[in-house]
């Protein structure tokens, strides 16, 4: 690989690792069928926010953290002490920066189905958002 062209480095295993097997197929289907959607970065570009809507909706924060780790939170999966791995909609999330960094186009999560009122998540994202993506490239 050319080093002037930036690549991905996170990877389907990546995550699977980070989550977990099952959380990550049921994160990669809650992201095929259109429930993620990426909002809002730090204006460093160092932490993505993003709601995923399940049964119930879901709000998510993912940041990279130091040696190249990743952090993150969901606000409908409490951490558990016997449990490390993100849960689905964690693992939701990265599926989508991935699909994001691979040059996949536009999110499920953004297409709006018709008669849905616009809402301020439906706004093409901020710029903060490529920095976000750098973070993953090398």
């Amino acid at each position: 690989m050319d080093k002037n062209q930036p690549g991905p480095i996170l990877t389907e295993a990546m995550i699977q690792n980070l989550c977990g097997s099952l959380s990550f197929g049921k994160g990669r289907t809650l992201y095929k069928n259109g429930k993620v959607l990426l909002a809002d970065l730090a204006a460093d570009g160092s932490r993505v926010e993003a709601l995923v809507q399940d049964k119930l909706q879901s709000h998510v924060s993912v940041r990279a953290a130091s040696g190249g780790r990743l952090e993150a939170s969901c606000s409908s999966c409490p951490p558990l002490g016997s449990y490390v791995k993100g849960c689905k909609h964690v693992a939701a999330v990265l599926v989508a920066v991935k699909e994001r960094l691979l040059g996949g186009g536009e999110e499920p999560g953004r297409r709006r189905s018709a008669g849905k009122k616009p809402s301020a998540g439906d706004k093409a994202p901020p710029s903060g958002v490529d920095k976000l993506l750098q973070l993953f490239a090398t």
